[in-house]
């Protein structure tokens, strides 16, 4: 694993073999907040790290390349995968529909069924959140005669 070092003291992580022919471009931080991403400039395109390390630059846009962890700066080949939006949006298994709110300092809970958006509200800690979002799915699918298999827990 070897550092890149990106603009304004950010640096991304990628993998030793990936680093020789990725080090020669000067990459930099794009974003703020939550979302970093390294780039660089080609022509006046912007060029992803993460779309280069996966092949996916000549792609059509609707082909994603997701950071399994959510470490936008972590692009090593384990922590990528290539896929579509759908995959792309599915990559919070184990917390679904919980997150953290930075400016409560809270953790808030909302999950959408056919189309409408239920706010749980915030909680304590993740578990309970967690937890607001199961029992409101579960019954959802309990009205609306859903039978599934629940997702085993990590």
């Amino acid at each position: 694993m070897k550092e890149i070092i990106l603009t304004r003291g950010y640096k991304a992580v990628v993998d030793d073999d990936d680093y020789p022919k990725l080090s020669i471009y000067r990459w930099y931080a794009s974003g703020s907040g939550r979302y970093v991403y390294a780039g660089r400039k080609v022509k006046g395109k912007y060029i992803a790290l993460h779309r280069e390390i996966m092949g996916t630059l000549d792609c059509d846009r609707s082909v994603e390349v997701d950071h399994i962890n959510h470490d936008t700066l972590d692009n090593r080949k384990k922590n990528l995968r290539v896929g579509d939006k759908s995959m792309n949006q599915s990559n919070n298994l184990g917390h679904r529909g919980a997150w953290w709110q930075k400016q409560n300092k809270r953790w808030c809970a909302r999950i959408k069924f056919r189309k409408v958006r239920y706010n749980l509200g915030c909680y304590a800690t993740k578990d309970e959140a967690q937890n607001a979002c199961d029992k409101k799915r579960s019954k959802i699918r309990k009205e609306n005669g859903i039978k599934t298999t629940p997702l085993p827990k990590k």
